[in-house]
């Protein structure tokens, strides 16, 4: 096992064990609590992308010795992005949903907000990836975003 990749591995493993342990929220106060949870959470695992990165590096070299499939890593890349990418979103949309003073503006349709755009939620987050790319490898992959990007 890579120890990067491993490392990423219990990043999630740890969030998940501390957002499991949040109490039922009953009162404003819990949302709160909740919500820096949430942010803390974003902020200690922010450094994800730059160690998944090294690891896949160290895979990148292994594969070049044939000792790994690069369709199996393309593949693990592929849905480990597109899942951080849906979970940073879903937070973003949580955080921001919950600043709107709980949707008293008419803006929410159940807990999406309505002038939410998606499209720039992860523009915003491959700027970022790119940027850690480059840094590290000299280049970043191209990342297309399909479909509508205006709703």
């Amino acid at each position: 096992v890579n120890p990067y990749i491993n490392d990423v591995y219990y990043m999630y493993w740890d969030a998940f064990q501390v957002l499991q342990k949040f109490p039922q929220i009953y009162r404003r106060s819990h949302v709160e609590e909740f919500n820096d949870l949430l942010l803390y959470l974003l902020q200690k695992n922010r450094s994800q992308f730059q160690v998944l990165a090294k690891g896949i590096s160290e895979v990148r070299a292994k594969e070049r010795n044939k000792r790994v499939d690069s369709q199996y890593v393309d593949n693990f890349l592929d849905s480990f992005l597109k899942d951080a990418l849906i979970r940073r979103l879903l937070v973003a949309n949580h955080l921001a949903h919950t600043e709107a003073d709980m949707h008293t503006d008419g803006q929410w349709q159940g807990i999406f907000r309505l002038d939410c755009l998606p499209a720039q939620s992860l523009q915003d987050t491959i700027a970022t990836v790119k940027d850690m790319c480059v840094a590290e490898f000299g280049a970043a992959p191209k990342f297309e975003i399909s479909g509508d990007v205006d709703t």
